[in-house]
């Protein structure tokens, strides 16, 4: 973990969290909290080479070591971690996998108390397919929403979005986003907005095998599908694929990507913007480079008075 000066980019601090054994690690998600502290979540490799979830606590003047906390399923096999985020406690919520003796991995979602992180609650997903999580949000009423893919018995991708209990960890509602093609489907990124809906990202494949960029809104109460969206108006034989979203003041929703290229093999950067109660397309943008492929992964929405605008 490196902190840069803002005005200068001259090194502040930097810390390395090392494994007992100094075997590999990796750092999957990093999220500061309201008081500047920075909790970086990852894996380390024990000594039979499983992987275990790491969890630090780094001052944010400093960069002093606050807390570290390990977690390791009871198969003692692989486990991974794949997004953090915070309540209005300033509590840990992680999302993530574990593997099964049966070599099936499930979903796993746990809330750590900020000051030690200590376990508040853990629960992990009862369905048989595998199921990976991709991104984990908490809406305004504390309910934690985690996105996944989840392998159907014909090893096609599902979008999953379950909420829980943010106090308990107890499921509320679990739904399952699928194309009418019933394809191999991909999630990349989810959000909620001022009403608590979640809205969801990524793509669907065709009846033709092509990918397409997706929207879709999940009401808060019930996770029921308001709406999905195809995103794209490139032609049916094009693929494309929504990879982050980001609201503005008025709810609606734009996104990035990639989108086949229309001057060479490969893919274009793609941005988009849909109306947050519709899903309509608003807008579309595509950046052409000379290389092959290219893809825009992330976006952040900055709200000027006169001009907001996305990065």
């Amino acid at each position: 973990m490196v902190r840069y000066a803002r005005n200068t980019g001259a090194i502040v601090w930097q810390r390395r969290l090392s494994a007992v054994a100094n075997s590999d690690d990796a750092c999957r998600a990093m999220v500061v909290d309201a008081a500047g502290n920075i909790l970086v979540a990852g894996v380390r490799y024990d000594s039979s080479g499983y992987s275990d979830v790491v969890m630090a606590k780094v001052a944010g003047d400093s960069g002093t070591l606050l807390w570290t906390q390990t977690f390791s399923g009871s198969a003692g096999e692989d486990d991974d971690v794949s997004s953090v985020a915070f309540d209005a406690q300033n509590n840990l919520i992680l999302a993530g996998s574990t593997t099964l003796a049966n070599g099936t991995v499930q979903q796993l979602v746990m809330k750590r108390a900020t000051a030690t992180g200590a376990a508040l609650w853990s629960v992990q997903s009862s369905v048989s397919n595998e199921q990976r999580p991709v991104d984990v949000v908490v809406d305004q009423q504390g309910r934690v929403l985690v996105g996944a893919v989840e392998l159907d018995d014909l090893y096609q991708g599902d979008m999953i979005i379950t909420q829980y209990n943010g106090s308990t960890g107890s499921q509320l509602w679990r739904t399952s986003i699928d194309g009418a093609a019933q394809g191999d489907d991909v999630l990349t990124d989810i959000a909620v907005n001022a009403s608590n809906d979640v809205l969801v990202c990524g793509a669907m494949e065709m009846s033709n095998g092509v990918r397409r960029a997706v929207i879709a809104r999940c009401a808060a109460s019930s996770g029921a599908v308001a709406w999905q969206q195809l995103q794209s108006t490139v032609v049916s034989s094009s693929e494309s694929q929504a990879k982050s979203l980001a609201l503005d003041a008025q709810g609606d929703i734009a996104v990035v990507g990639r989108i086949s290229s229309q001057s060479a093999t490969g893919f274009d950067w793609w941005a988009a913007k849909c109306s947050g109660s519709s899903g309509q397309l608003i807008w579309e943008q595509r950046l052409i480079a000379a290389t092959d492929d290219d893809a825009a992964l992330s976006l952040i929405h900055i709200s000027e008075p006169t001009r907001p605008r996305l990065i």
